[in-house]
């Protein structure tokens, strides 16, 4: 749905200034060009979640089109946008003006917010409030790409994502320093825009980086121990090699299309992450995971993971 065009659009900077006499909309935005799939969607949640929490239309830009639109994850969120909206329209209250979400492009701010304003972490806001009402169509999607019937996983599955193509040659170290600092903002209700943490060897400690192999070693042989019968698969970049220790061991799955790889992920039941947006995406969508062991990282922890906003024991933490 759009902005209807003849709808008044004061701008309005504060996302809690809620008329009570008319309903305020905001128009969704994404992130820069350049920006993945994962960054994209978690962009879109966030800002859904803050209009969801504080009855606010969402419309669809008028004057461009959005970046991440060609694949079903951002086109089930879209579906969810039309079923939230028509539940405020079914009210009669008049359309008041735009509401400006202000964070840049900071991703670190943004669902710091959308967790505070739900009163729990991201993955779990999203599992309860919308995914009930996107599932079927989510599924329907998929089986018209094709993606039902190429996402076989044999079963019972162990998924692991390693993020290694475009964060090649970055240092590898736990991101501690982050993590204690938003951590704290985030238990103490305060906002968490985004900032840079180097340590005393001039490591930067707040982004992505590639898990050591002993660490994802350790990760799917701990899973083993306690899932057995079942068959590990590990989703990488189609440009990328693992290294020799797991490609040998392991069926290693990487496809051109990006959103296929991303709906192989959500359809695990065991889930190892990455530090990747994409790897957050993986425990929002398809099945109800009974553990998601994700890598400590700064984004993660403002979507609530690790603060006192998280409290699905099945999301864990590790390194």
């Amino acid at each position: 749905m759009r902005r209807r065009k003849n709808a008044p659009a004061p701008r309005v900077k504060s996302i809690n200034i809620i008329s009570k006499t008319k309903i305020m909309y905001i128009q969704l935005r994404d992130r820069i060009k350049c920006d993945r799939l994962g960054t994209h969607l978690l962009y879109y949640v966030a800002q859904i979640i803050v209009a969801t929490v504080n009855n606010i239309y969402i419309f669809l830009p008028e004057n461009r089109e959005l970046f991440c639109t060609d694949n079903i994850f951002a086109e089930s969120l879209f579906y969810y946008i039309k079923l939230h909206n028509a539940a405020l329209e079914s009210r009669a209250i008049e359309l008041g003006g735009e509401i400006i979400i202000e964070y840049g492009n900071g991703m670190n701010h943004i669902c710091g917010s959308a967790t505070q304003t739900a009163g729990c972490s991201i993955p779990e806001y999203f599992r309860a409030h919308i995914w009930p009402k996107i599932a079927g169509e989510f599924e329907r999607l998929a089986a018209a790409a094709g993606y039902t019937a190429a996402a076989k996983l044999d079963g019972d599955s162990i998924v692991c994502h390693l993020r290694l193509d475009d964060i090649a040659g970055r240092n590898i170290h736990p991101m501690t320093l982050c993590v204690k600092h938003y951590r704290e903002l985030m238990n103490a209700g305060k906002e968490t825009p985004i900032e840079n943490f180097f340590d005393d060897l001039g490591c930067r400690h707040n982004c992505q980086g590639i898990m050591p192999t002993e660490v994802v070693e350790e990760e799917i042989a701990a899973a083993l121990k306690r899932w057995a019968e079942y068959k590990v698969f590990i989703v990488t970049s189609p440009v990328s090699t693992p290294d020799e220790s797991l490609a040998n061991k392991y069926t290693i799955l990487k496809h051109e299309d990006p959103a296929l790889d991303l709906y192989i992920m959500c359809k695990s039941r065991v889930f190892i992450g990455s530090r990747s947006t994409y790897a957050i995406c993986a425990i929002m969508w398809g099945e109800e995971k009974m553990v998601a062991r994700m890598p400590r990282w700064g984004h993660l922890t403002c979507c609530g993971v690790g603060t006192k906003y998280c409290r699905d024991a099945r999301i864990e933490e590790f390194y």
